[in-house]
């Protein structure tokens, strides 16, 4: 009778952490945005290349080389209209993508406007990850602009 208990004691005790530790992951999961977060489509080919952390000087730098490279012009073509630390509305980071979900919450990021000519073209960022064009039809405004940078 004492080994039951003590058996049962350990069983319990086994299935207690067990349910504290998925608990904590599954929380955890949903806690903040993930890399799956970024709509794959508007990464660029060599985002993995780079590093997770770009300041805002390589982010900008990086929107305005990827979009050189998207409409096949000079780098010089592309300049800076403004590029802004905001809060987006959700893990989408202002660019949802149609039929696929996201974390609802508000999200530290960046907001990079650039121009060729007359066009302005957007991109999106975590505040220290890689910036992604966005297109005008998907994109949102952010829940607001806290400062330029």
């Amino acid at each position: 009778m004492n080994q039951t208990k003590h058996r049962f004691t350990k069983t319990s005790y086994f299935t207690q952490i067990t349910f504290v530790v998925l608990l904590g992951t599954g929380c955890t999961a949903y806690a903040s945005p993930t890399a799956n977060d970024t709509p794959k489509e508007a990464l660029p080919a060599d985002a993995n290349k780079i590093s997770p952390m770009m300041n805002k000087e390589d982010q900008v730098l990086f929107a305005r080389k990827d979009l050189a490279k998207r409409l096949d012009l000079d780098l010089e073509y592309v300049t800076l209209s403004g590029a802004s630390k905001v809060t987006w509305r959700s893990g989408a980071l202002g660019c949802p993508e149609d039929g696929k979900m996201y974390t609802q919450a508000l999200v530290p990021g960046v907001l990079i406007m650039l121009k060729v000519e007359h066009t302005p073209y957007r991109y999106h960022a975590k505040p220290t990850g890689v910036p992604f064009y966005c297109s005008d039809d998907r994109a949102e405004s952010p829940s607001y602009n806290s400062s330029d940078i």
